[in-house]
């Protein structure tokens, strides 16, 4: 990744000494929006008091959504659309292990410039902050012997395999600890985040392997739009009953530990996120071809031979009772979710002293309760 394009200046006209970074999560027509540390944005007000004294790349920005520092440490920003930033492609899996880059900057000794830099490293020790209801989790990040995180680096994206999986977040004064947390958790704080910001971005097409060839054949270059999807998730629970069944057929079939991949979840979490596994690493016309495989006399395999026959793109799968009972499903998941925001919000809102601070999160609280109406709530 280009650092000139991934990275974002978060600091303050006041004192530029204080500072972060960001990077940019989604963008519409006119406007782009960026996730950075909910701790920068605070250490920014308390010497630049002046809203519009909150800057992006020297460009005054709108806080759209943030957490606290001890509960969920993000925060989400709004600027004019920045064409020479795309939005970085965003992804819900990460296990312990796994490689990672670290996108910042820091400030150069005894010098106000800045250089931004890439470490790299791994994450190290899975962890869930349990004082809040949403259970965010976090990584420990262990750096390179030779990398060196700074505190300009809080709010910096963290990627592994092209995706940003994580927020860096400078612990400790000098950089001698840092964890990434979840980018997932931009949900638990944001109530205006358009629905499909985790869908995959990249190809979910790569060459399927011999062995599921030999299976099915004719399961490749599938349209994985949200119906289908959700007919899968649907399918998944079905024909597994429990945890341990899914886990036996995913290692079974394709090689994978299913904890590493969707951690210690109910069986609604956990093919939700097999599935959105399976589309951002690009297996998921593989995991479909295990399952239509192992249940050939189930619905969804029947409709794996019309979509060859015409080789194209197949459809949108129509309304059905068991797409009708999914969405309620999901929509009662929403709510909850909205809920729980409406309260971290409303407790936010009780112990807040900046007065700048108080109008945000009571347009937040009120937008999460327009929302929450809209559903029935």
């Amino acid at each position: 990744m280009d650092l000139r394009t991934t990275i974002a200046l978060i600091s303050g006209r006041t004192d530029p000494t204080v500072y972060g970074t960001g990077f940019v999560i989604h963008a519409d027509a006119t406007r782009s929006y960026l996730v950075t540390c909910a701790h920068v944005v605070r250490d920014i007000q308390k010497k630049s008091p002046d809203p519009d004294d909150l800057l992006v790349d020297n460009t005054s920005a709108t806080i759209e959504a943030i957490g606290t520092p001890e509960t969920i440490d993000l925060a989400v920003l709004s600027v004019p659309r920045l064409a020479d930033m795309p939005p970085l492609p965003l992804s819900k899996v990460a296990t312990e292990g796994a490689r990672v880059e670290v996108y910042g900057q820091y400030t150069i000794e005894k010098k106000s410039a800045k250089l931004a830099e890439r470490l790299r490293g791994t994450l190290h020790k899975e962890t869930a902050n349990t004082s809040t209801a949403f259970k965010v989790r976090s990584f420990r990040l262990k750096l390179q012997e030779d990398d060196r995180i700074q505190p300009g680096y809080s709010g910096g994206a963290v990627v592994c395999e092209g995706l940003a999986i994580g927020v860096a977040a400078v612990q400790r004064d000098q950089g001698s600890e840092a964890i990434a947390i979840m980018v997932e958790a931009v949900a638990n704080i944001w109530p205006g985040m358009p629905p499909d910001l985790f869908d995959p971005v990249r190809p979910s097409v790569v060459p399927v392997s011999s062995s599921s060839v030999v299976k099915s054949p004719s399961v490749v270059s599938m349209d994985w739009n949200k119906e289908r999807k959700k007919e899968f998730r649907k399918a998944l629970q079905g024909c597994y009953g429990d945890y341990s069944e899914l886990k036996v057929f995913v290692g079974g079939e394709l090689g994978e530990n299913l904890p590493n991949i969707v951690g210690d979840q109910n069986m609604t979490v956990a093919c939700f996120e097999l599935v959105e596994w399976g589309c951002a690493k690009g297996r998921i016309d593989e995991l479909f071809a295990a399952f239509v495989s192992e249940n050939p006399r189930h619905s969804l395999a029947a409709s794996v031979g019309s979509s060859s026959a015409t080789a194209t793109r197949s459809p949108s799968v129509p309304n059905s009772p068991t797409l009708k009972a999914l969405d309620d499903d999901i929509n009662q998941q929403k709510l909850q979710l909205l809920t729980q925001q409406y309260q971290a919000v409303s407790q936010q809102l009780l112990t807040e002293t900046n007065a700048m601070m108080r109008p945000v999160l009571e347009a937040q609280r009120d937008q999460i309760a327009k929302q929450i109406r809209a559903l029935g709530g």
